[in-house]
């Protein structure tokens, strides 16, 4: 007997499958859920970074904070492109307790209006996970795009003293097409005194 499934199938196939690779390699939910404390706080940071567009300008703000049985992440990013474009994006999800692997899932997202959010890869919502493994808080996300493909988001957060060091990269099809590091202070930290 044979099996055929659709590109998109294969896709979600495929998102499980990293996240079932990942879940294999993880740590006790016990030894896990004690370290996300350690993540909570809101952070600040900017990038600029050359692009198609020529340099463009990312300000990033994250809030990480308890939420439940499980934590919160809140983020805004205001992208800037040389022509002076502004464009600005929040995002806010929050995960459950880990797994026994030490795993967790959203527990639920919220529209901007305040509307929960069912998180369906099949109609172009990401598939979601996050870890904590030692000083690193690593969120993925794996899309299905609209050509059949994959697109898989890595966002690291390590622990640096006064704040995080954030590490994004972006595959399409398994091809990098973006990794950009920033640091991000502590919010009571940027602040400059003149």
């Amino acid at each position: 007997m044979r099996f055929w499934c659709s590109g998109v199938a294969a896709g979600i196939l495929s998102g499980c499958l990293v996240v079932a690779g990942l879940m294999s390699q993880s740590e006790p939910a016990g030894a896990q859920s004690d370290r996300i404390s350690a993540f909570f706080g809101s952070y600040t940071g900017e990038v600029v970074f050359a692009s198609a567009h020529g340099l463009e300008k990312r300000d990033l703000d994250v809030t990480i904070q308890k939420e439940g049985r499980g934590f919160s992440i809140a983020w805004t990013t205001i992208s800037q492109r040389a022509r002076g474009k502004i464009k600005t994006k929040s995002h806010f999800v929050a995960f459950g307790p880990p797994d026994s692997t030490g795993i967790r899932l959203p527990a639920g997202s919220i529209d901007r209006f305040g509307a929960p959010v069912v998180l369906d890869p099949l109609k172009g919502r990401p598939l979601l996970s996050a870890e904590v493994r030692d000083v690193r808080l690593r969120i993925s996300a794996v899309v299905q795009t609209g050509d059949g493909g994959q697109e898989k988001q890595i966002y690291d957060r390590m622990l640096v003293p006064g704040g995080l060091d954030l590490t994004f990269s972006r595959t399409r099809d398994g091809s990098p097409v973006k990794t950009l590091r920033v640091k991000m202070k502590t919010k009571n930290q940027s602040v400059n005194p003149r």
